[in-house]
């Protein structure tokens, strides 16, 4: 797939505290799933309200017992282009949806971006940093643009340079 930077590492960053996942900046890019397990929940975050809304999400439970949750997702397509159900298993590897703009800060569309989240249980209060459990070489994904925003090498950055 198409590798892409962070915008936002989990943790206490310059723009959050804390920021609960990972935003990744990409702009409709298929998201595939780190692990097997089973579709959790899907639908529209309204957890802080209309103006603070992840928009279209879908969490997943993993075979190990935690979840993942995807926000601002475009679609929940699988990759034979239909939509993903409550309760279905899902395998690693497998697309989980489209990323995309959905949802808000302050009323305001947050430009493209996937939030990845990681958590020990189903409820947020329970995030985690998604960097030591997920399988990939971290040294391939930089933060975007930081030179220009040199706070987004804040927060849990497994690369604090870059």
């Amino acid at each position: 797939g198409n590798i892409t930077g962070v915008t936002q590492w989990h943790g206490y960053t310059a723009y959050m505290s804390p920021h609960t996942g990972i935003d990744f900046g990409a702009v409709k890019q298929p998201i595939l799933s780190p692990s097997d397990g089973t579709i959790y929940d899907i639908g529209w975050d309204d957890y802080y309200g209309e103006c603070n809304s992840g928009g279209k999400y879908i969490k997943i439970k993993h075979d190990n017992g935690m979840y993942t949750v995807y926000m601002h997702l475009d679609s929940y397509t699988k990759d034979d282009g239909t939509e993903w159900k409550v309760g279905e298993r899902i395998k690693e590897g497998e697309q989980i949806g489209i990323s995309g703009n959905t949802g808000a800060y302050n009323c305001q569309t947050l430009g493209y971006h996937l939030h990845y989240e990681l958590r020990k249980n189903s409820k947020q209060s329970s995030h985690t940093d998604p960097v030591p459990y997920t399988d990939i070489d971290w040294d391939l994904i930089p933060t975007i643009n930081w030179h220009t925003y040199p706070g987004r090498l804040t927060g849990d950055n497994p690369h604090p340079n870059f």
